[in-house]
């Protein structure tokens, strides 16, 4: 899992990363004013066999058409390994 966030809030962070630690699974943690940005690439490094894997995204649309798009041109089958939650920020 990949949890991108603008800010350091050290408590949420801390539940976060316990809850993944309870459920068993990997959690990347990126913060925007110290990390790089999230992208195709930093997850294809992250998860090197994640062709053979879905992604779920939920996020800013835009942002989800970005890795799509990605992703496809890496050879994902992205209309049955990527799907994306109907997301729009008001």
């Amino acid at each position: 899992m990949f949890h991108t966030t603008s800010g350091r809030d050290e408590d949420a962070l801390g539940k976060l990363k316990a809850d993944a630690e309870a459920a068993g699974i990997g959690l990347t943690i990126l913060v925007g004013s110290c990390d790089v940005r999230l992208t195709g690439e930093c997850i294809r490094a992250a998860v090197p066999d994640c062709r053979q894997s879905s992604i779920w995204f939920c996020g800013p649309t835009a942002f989800g058409q970005f890795l799509r798009q990605d992703f496809s041109g890496q050879g994902l089958d992205v209309t049955r390994r990527f799907h994306q939650e109907l997301f729009a920020m008001r």
